[in-house]
């Protein structure tokens, strides 16, 4: 699997909103290929459930391929190049929503173990993806300021 056109979204519409960039869209591709090296591909037919309400699951998804769902409206979608699973990982409590996938789609799932271990081998990627993490959830705060 190469990620060489990760973030490629030339005359393609963002189905997320626009205020929310793609994660880690200024990382290097050594920084890509030591992430994904971290993670476990998950593949998900379209209407297959990736986490259900109220599970826990500790770990971030990356969506590599296809769209992601919280709920029902364009906000409640995560597209190629989103994270979903933000609340979970730092707070460990169960999700507030399920996740579905809208489309066929392949996810790098991370879980926080796995994380630990990355940051322990990469200290400086592991501060690159915790900044980026609290960018996200900075953004998607300041959409609700908004209302």
């Amino acid at each position: 699997m190469t990620f060489a056109s990760y973030f490629d979204y030339e005359g393609v519409a963002p189905v997320a909103p626009p205020s929310d960039q793609p994660f880690l869209d200024r990382a290097s591709a050594a920084e890509w290929t030591r992430l994904v090296a971290a993670c476990e591909l998950v593949r998900f037919a379209a209407g297959e459930t990736v986490v259900r309400a109220g599970e826990t699951d500790r770990a971030l998804y990356i969506v590599a391929e296809g769209v992601l769902a919280r709920g029902a409206t364009p906000a409640d979608m995560i597209p190629a190049g989103g994270v979903a699973g933000l609340r979970s990982f730092f707070d460990r409590q169960p999700s507030g929503a399920g996740l579905r996938a809208v489309e066929d789609s392949e996810v790098l799932r991370l879980s926080f173990d796995r994380f630990e271990a990355l940051s322990v081998r990469d200290p400086a990627l592991g501060r690159t993806i915790l900044l980026e993490l609290g960018r996200l959830l900075a953004t998607r705060l300041r959409a609700l300021d908004r209302g």
